[in-house]
């Protein structure tokens, strides 16, 4: 299992990550501030950061700084997803080596795919022959949709499986 921590300080918008990354092949932890987003990282060594920028009392920038500046955390993959998107602030978060960086309003579809695809590098070859760019990223959005419409497909399923075994209880006791 997969552990991802998600760092942000709007309840919505943890609550919309969480609901778009839920799946039983990860664990999601969650920091509503830049101090506790830093602890778990050291105390759970996730395998994924998902990080905002603004948050009170620790920017998520100076969160990234002292996980780079940590031989344990060092290797950490962090995504940043933040409302601030002016070229220098990207370049900032290049600059701290993030995977990605995402600006809200974000694409769920799109954070999904760079999850997975950080998730997913260990098992991939770096000696494979890749497609072009633009026809990996149409695959890769499908891919994504197509996740998206299995998961909701299990929970569909698995909620009317829920429901027969309440009407079959029901008319037992009947």
């Amino acid at each position: 299992m997969k552990t991802i921590l998600l760092a942000d300080d709007e309840t919505n918008l943890r609550m919309l990550v969480r609901t778009t990354l839920e799946d039983p092949q990860y664990r999601i932890l969650e920091a509503v501030d830049g101090a506790e987003a830093l602890a778990l990282a050291r105390a759970e060594r996730p395998d994924l950061l998902v990080l905002d920028w603004m948050m009170p009392g620790m920017s998520g920038i100076e969160v990234a700084r002292a996980l780079r500046q940590d031989a344990v955390t060092a290797s950490l993959p962090i995504i940043m997803l933040t409302a601030k998107g002016q070229e220098t602030d990207k370049e900032q978060g290049r600059a701290l080596g993030t995977y990605a960086y995402l600006v809200k309003p974000f694409s769920p579809l799109e954070l999904l795919e760079k999850v997975q695809e950080v998730l997913t590098t260990s098992t991939s070859t770096a000696d494979a022959a890749e497609p072009p760019a633009e026809v990996r990223r149409q695959l890769d959005l499908a891919d994504s949709q197509l996740a998206l419409y299995v998961r909701d497909l299990k929970r569909t399923v698995e909620a009317e499986r829920q429901k027969a075994r309440e009407l079959a209880t029901a008319n037992a006791r009947l």
